[in-house]
């Protein structure tokens, strides 16, 4: 048993890796394991990945074919042995001490899931912060809620990305939440699901993962209008299925 699991979903990502992974292992809070997944990655990412397994124990390795990331992830989570889950992407990096923090909080409030912010990298050195609320907005220091507490802003912020958040392994396991295995969108009805399910959310107002978006050969940089972007009706449809019957 270890006190967080990360679940890293790996495609071509060998310029970018080494930096995501040091970034966690270099954390001071050391009880942790990191599960990469490589999802049929054709450049060096998987030999990157078995350097990292074979200098440190902590890292695990695990492959599959070219199933996406949503497959990758779900492919991770029945290897955890944490007793929280992190999802961090493969060319992002995470802050010095975030998950300390992120550990602390957690335990301290007994939550299933605690929120955190980011901040976006983009071309010409410009970076835009990502934040679940306003930074006064209230004392979050001891406030737990669900999904009622302003549940317009709080779903829609938590859409599209599972790496702002830390959740609990009990709780994914017991709602058995999932991510969809569609090539796009493959975590908005896991985010969806995860926000409205989840009874005890709490929020750590600070920046502690860092997004990439300089990383040309991610999906989400290739995403076109044409019939691969209509798939977000078909998850639209169940995401809107799930909130009427929840």
């Amino acid at each position: 048993m270890v006190e967080i699991s990360v679940i890293i979903p790996v495609f071509n990502s060998e310029e970018f890796l080494n930096k995501c992974l040091d970034s966690l292992l270099n954390q001071s809070f050391t009880d942790i394991e990191i599960i990469c997944v490589d999802d049929g990655s054709t450049d060096n990412s998987l030999k990157i990945l078995k350097s990292y397994a074979n200098k440190d124990d902590r890292v695990r390795v695990f492959t599959q074919e070219n199933n996406g990331a949503g497959a990758a992830r779900n492919l991770g989570l029945k290897y955890v042995n944490g007793k929280y889950i992190l999802f961090v992407d493969s060319d992002d990096w995470f802050e010095e001490d975030g998950l300390k923090l992120l550990y602390d909080k957690a335990e301290q409030l007994n939550v299933d899931l605690l929120l955190f912010d980011s901040i976006e990298h983009k071309i010409n050195n410009q970076v835009a912060e990502r934040r679940f609320f306003n930074k006064n907005e209230d004392d979050f220091s001891n406030l737990v809620f669900d999904y009622h507490y302003k549940n317009n802003k709080l779903v829609m912020n938590s859409f599209f990305v599972p790496w702002t958040k830390l959740y609990r392994t009990k709780f994914l396991l017991d709602k058995n939440i999932k991510f969809s295995e569609i090539p796009i969108f493959e975590d908005m009805f896991f985010n969806v699901a995860v926000t409205t399910l989840a009874s005890k959310i709490a929020y750590y107002p600070k920046i502690l993962y860092h997004y990439n978006r300089l990383n040309s050969s991610s999906i989400t940089s290739d995403i076109k209008y044409g019939a691969k972007a209509l798939i977000i009706t078909g998850v639209y449809k169940n995401i809107e299925n799930f909130l009427r019957k929840n």
